[in-house]
Parts: C-alpha cells; structure tokens; sequence
C-alpha cells in the first residue's frame, strides 16, 4: 500500500518552560529582558496565531520584543523577549500563552513569575547610618 497524502504535522517546542524574575523594586523600572524561544520541531509548516500575556498578573510582564514570525518551517525558531515589571509589592505570577496549529498542543504557556519589593534601593536605606568624620 503506497501513501501519497503522508501528513507532516509540526512540533511545537517552547524553552524555557518557565521564566523566574526574582526580586524587583516597584520602582526600578523594568527588568532585563529575558529569552523564550519557540521552535518547530516537525516536518510540516507550523503556525503561531498568537504569543500574549495572560493570566492575573499579565499586567506585571511586558513582551518587550518578538520576532514576529506567523508561519516558522520545520526547524525554524521565532524569539520572544518578556520582562518584569511590578507595579506593587508582592509576587506576581502570568503565563506567556502561544498559541498555534500543533494538533496535540494547541495552546503552550511559559510560566512567569517575580516579586514586587516596595521601598528604596538598600544603598539608600543604609546611607543614613553611615558616620561622618566631621
């Protein structure tokens, strides 16, 4: 029995599977960036119709690059740069959702996660502590 219609189905890969942002001042502005990368790891065309933020602290995160690529071929990558950015104290926790044409894993998340810290820089919470030799 000859099959002309084989079917190649992509493979959706993600790594890493989760993104731990440590600790953060409220204030301090948004942390460096870090790496997810999506990979097709079949042997047909693999389609992404989405990667966004989700989850109840999706607000925390920022997607602060993507290389956009809708359609990635077999073995072909698409990189996306999320940080963290905590508008108040306490820990935080979102998903990075992508969503695609992978028959088996239709939606992926990343877990992100981070804590908030209110206050000001320790340099600055000692500096009154520190003697003069007026």
């Amino acid at each position: 029995c000859v099959q002309d219609d084989v079917e190649h189905p992509p493979e959706i890969t993600v790594s890493p599977g989760s993104l731990s942002f440590g600790s953060r001042l409220v204030d301090a502005g948004p942390s460096t960036p870090k790496k997810v990368t999506i990979t097709n790891d079949g042997d047909g065309d693999l389609h992404i119709a989405s990667a966004s933020l989700s989850g109840s602290g999706a607000s925390q995160f920022t997607i602060g690059s993507d290389s956009g690529q809708t359609t990635l071929a077999p073995g072909a990558t698409r990189t996306i740069q999320v940080s963290f950015d905590p508008s108040s104290p306490g820990s935080k926790s979102a998903n990075l959702s992508i969503a695609s044409d992978d028959a088996d894993e239709p939606v992926v998340n990343v877990a992100l996660s981070g804590t908030g810290l209110a206050g000001d820089a320790p340099w600055r919470v000692f500096l009154p502590l520190v003697l003069s030799d007026d």
